[in-house]
């Protein structure tokens, strides 16, 4: 993969501890036969991820949209043969994913970081996923860190500026509702 340091320093605060784990799961179970017509793929049905791993198949899902539009991941759907309990055989769609190995000098950037934010602006799930890093609070681990040029930069855009908004708006609610429940619970 090649890149492993970045996905922490860098990428983490776009794909989280379960998108480090879900890219390292994915060059885990990559195919590498040679012969295979699936080399270069790991193919998991997301069902048995989510069963072997505990996590939320529609996280899952969710922390692979990220990764595609950070280019971190390829994902192919294709139609497979399954046979069920009764002996029958259909054609389902399977993804094959392919982690795309950019070596070490892969670097998170601006575009990067807004194709997220566009994500995030039409899809519930992702910004759920990524919302802190909307908010004021969010910063960059220390001063070398790539996020402390690419924080001023997104936070120019409109995307960012609305996806903010509505990050402390959410933020404003819910310390509003901590603070109620503290109030009626003195009383």
């Amino acid at each position: 993969m090649g890149h492993g340091n970045a996905l922490v320093t860098q990428y983490a605060p776009l794909i989280g501890l379960k998108g480090v784990g879900l890219l390292n799961s994915y060059t885990v179970w990559t195919d590498r036969r040679e012969e295979s017509p699936h080399r270069g793929y790991a193919f998991p049905s997301q069902q048995s991820e989510a069963d072997f791993y505990g996590e939320d198949r529609a996280e899952l899902i969710t922390i692979n949209k990220i990764l595609v539009a950070l280019d971190l991941i390829e994902i192919r759907k294709e139609m497979v043969l399954r046979t069920d309990p009764q002996g029958r055989r259909w054609k389902v769609p399977h993804n094959f994913y392919r982690v795309k190995d950019h070596g070490d000098d892969f670097t998170l950037g601006t575009p990067h970081v807004l194709r997220v934010a566009e994500l995030a602006a039409t899809d519930r799930a992702v910004y759920r996923y990524v919302r802190r890093v909307f908010s004021p609070k969010f910063s960059p681990i220390d001063g070398a860190n790539v996020w402390t040029q690419i924080l001023p930069e997104v936070r120019r855009t409109p995307v960012w500026q609305d996806l903010a908004a509505r990050a402390e708006q959410e933020e404003t609610r819910a310390s509003a509702r901590t603070k109620a429940g503290h109030a009626a619970r003195k009383s």
